[in-house]
């Protein structure tokens, strides 16, 4: 299995340097503030939506990123290409049952026309969950056709 690995912002600064991080006192509890050093304790290689219909969700995916397939281990994984370089790769997983319940993680996305998206997605097998306008901030939520939700939101907005 091959994996992508992506710069971290903090690659090429000085070691030694500090930073506050959160760390768990002897009582069991976190939100002591100690030192630590500069740099990420993970890097992010992918973005993972847990699907149930493995090879349409990776036609519905693959169109909607515009991206090809990196890698695949069918028919349980995919790693999609990141959109440009240094982007994150989106992922799907096949899983025997969906998550129930409110989401906790999703995807915002970026676009050049939100009704021209929305139309694509739709022809794709998605659908508009809600369209949202905060203080001039305007983006819809949509799914996947299996309920998966992700944002879309005009280009430079966010």
């Amino acid at each position: 299995m091959s994996y992508i690995r992506f710069m971290s912002e903090h690659e090429g600064e000085p070691e030694g340097e500090a930073r506050p991080s959160m760390t768990a006192d002897p009582s069991g509890t976190t939100g002591s503030a100690a030192t630590a050093p500069l740099g990420p304790v993970v890097t992010v290689g992918s973005v993972v939506i847990n699907v149930l219909d493995y090879e349409r969700m990776k036609v519905f995916w693959g169109s909607l990123l515009g991206s090809e397939v990196a890698h695949e281990l069918p028919p349980h994984f995919v790693w999609f290409a990141p959109q440009h370089e240094g982007g994150i790769s989106v992922a799907l997983q096949s899983v025997e049952q969906a998550t129930e319940g409110t989401r906790r993680l999703h995807i915002d996305t970026s676009v050049p026309d939100i009704a021209a998206a929305k139309q694509q997605i739709i022809a794709l097998g998605g659908s508009v969950v809600a369209d949202h306008d905060m203080g001039g901030f305007v983006w819809s939520i949509m799914a996947d056709p299996e309920g998966n939700e992700f944002c879309i939101a005009p280009a430079g907005t966010h």
